[in-house]
């Protein structure tokens, strides 16, 4: 029976060294202050596999098949000692499966700990964990240009048996999307025969929240503490599955979906819109409207605004533009019949 070390990895590039020094330093605390002896079997590492990530449709979701590479927090108890040994280790993707660079080993009759957030690469997310299952989660979605997917995952403690004569089976993530996604549909309400073309650009959300904070208790996320406004561009609209910008009568024209933090405010939202008349253009109007959300983590918004001649064009009284919330998903969908009603004001000029 021997302290249980970690196996030297002879292909740990440089660019890794810092990050292998804090494992070793984390193997190494658990040894010493627990006291754990083990014969550890052949082929008893702790492994990584069989990521699931609940449902993603966008191209810019992470998904089991894209999710190239996650951080790691794990934690081992035996009685009252408890040590940490994975603080932020980056697993990933190789060949069919995950790796990561210092193997740790399965202890018998301990009981273990994983929590998990992904993107690793390019994360603009920090998790503070003060024990096994308590953390912070810490989120800058202006450093990621609201473009970033965020998902977690926490696995229930699992125990080992005494003696460990067979090969563990890889620890299996389930992660859940943590932000919110948002997207704006733009319907062409003008009647069918006017020959009234519309498009839609530079759609803007001006007070979103710039950063946030959630809790985890027992391995169950908490609610969001969204701080600070950002701007977030959503762009231009096009068709769906399509590169045209122009709708006509009855069509409908979207932008690309973007992550927000979730809250409850009021969102500025504005706009421009480019009227035809038979190809011709008519005029070119400015909108901006205020309207009340309250964005859940884990589902995605489709806001619909209908436009028509009277809270399209710059003549005569503005209609309030209504926003519809649909297509809200876990990213499940479910169909809502709340109405945000929302009034423009004309700050464009017909050309």
């Amino acid at each position: 029976m021997k302290p249980l070390v970690a196996p030297k990895n002879k292909k740990t590039d440089k660019k890794m060294m810092k990050k292998v020094t804090i494992a070793l330093l984390a193997l190494a605390t658990v040894a010493c202050s627990s006291d754990f002896i083990v014969d550890a079997p052949k082929g008893a590492a702790i492994e990584f596999d069989n990521l699931f990530v609940e449902n993603a449709t966008r191209a810019t979701d992470l998904t089991k098949d894209n999710v190239q590479d996650f951080g790691v927090f794990g934690f081992v108890e035996s009685g009252s000692k408890q040590g940490q040994i994975f603080d932020n280790t980056r697993v990933y993707r190789e060949g069919e499966g995950f790796k990561y660079d210092i193997p740790q080993y399965w202890i018998g009759g301990a009981q273990y700990y994983f929590t998990a957030l992904a993107p690793f690469t390019g994360a603009k997310w920090s998790y503070t964990p003060t024990n096994a299952n308590n953390g912070t989660i810490n989120f800058d979605n202006s450093a990621a240009a609201a473009a970033q997917d965020l998902i977690f995952a926490y696995v229930k403690p699992a125990v080992t048996p005494e003696v460990i004569d067979t090969k563990p089976a890889a620890v299996a993530f389930n992660f859940k999307h943590i932000l919110a996604r948002v997207k704006f549909a733009f319907k062409n309400e003008f009647a069918s025969d006017s020959n009234i073309t519309l498009k839609v650009t530079g759609v803007t959300v001006t007070n979103a929240a710039k950063t946030g904070s959630i809790d985890v208790v027992d391995g169950a996320l908490q609610g969001w503490d969204a701080k600070d406004n950002m701007t977030i561009e959503f762009g231009n609209t096009a068709l769906e599955n399509s590169t045209d910008v122009v709708m006509t009568a009855g069509n409908a024209v979207k932008s690309n979906h973007l992550y927000l933090i979730p809250d409850q405010r009021t969102y500025n939202v504005t706009f421009d819109v480019t009227l035809y008349q038979a190809g011709v253009e008519l005029g070119h109007y400015s909108r901006q409207a205020n309207v009340v959300l309250n964005l859940e983590l884990g589902k995605s918004y489709e806001l619909i605004a209908k436009l028509n001649p009277n809270n399209t064009s710059g003549n005569g009284p503005l209609e309030p533009i209504e926003f519809t919330v649909g297509n809200i998903d876990n990213w499940v969908e479910e169909n809502t019949n709340n109405k945000n009603s929302m009034t423009f004001a004309n700050n464009g000029n017909a050309w």
